[in-house]
């Protein structure tokens, strides 16, 4: 059983972290049927790792990544004080600006602008009912987003 789930893929070395889903409740199985609440977009996937290298969406390793469940306790307190029920099999996208996975902001970029990984993820093309964008901090390359 798991609150975080993604889809890892390597691209020349660099390991890129996609679908990455906040499941409201444990699930020990996701599925592409589950209901996406709304999204939050962050700068990239930071120190999160994969258990292993899949196309399958799978647990994640959060090793003090703090974004995901601050994300998921809040989303929980709005429905709390919204006095409305949480949805069974719900769940928050996690959308980035880029994907490539590197605790090191600048390090990440710099090795996003080199790699041949996706610019984008095809879970961006879902009709999401809200986006938060949760971010924070001046960056000068990444100011225009």
């Amino acid at each position: 059983m798991s609150l975080f789930w993604a889809r890892f893929k390597n691209f020349s070395g660099d390991t890129f972290r996609l679908d990455t889903r906040i499941y409201l409740h444990e699930t020990s199985n996701p599925s592409d049927v589950d209901e996406c609440v709304g999204a939050v977009v962050g700068k990239n996937p930071g120190s999160a790792k994969p258990s292993t290298i899949t196309d399958d969406l799978q647990p994640i390793s959060l090793y003090g990544d703090k974004l995901l469940p601050t994300v998921r306790n809040v989303v929980l307190k709005a429905y709390e004080q919204a006095n409305r029920e949480v949805p069974k099999n719900s769940y928050i996208q996690v959308f980035n600006l880029f994907y490539l996975c590197d605790p090191n902001l600048s390090d990440a970029l710099n090795a996003f602008k080199s790699s041949s990984g996706p610019a984008f993820c095809e879970s961006e093309e879902k009709n999401i009912p809200w986006t938060w964008y949760v971010w924070g901090g001046d960056f000068e390359e990444l100011n225009i987003f």
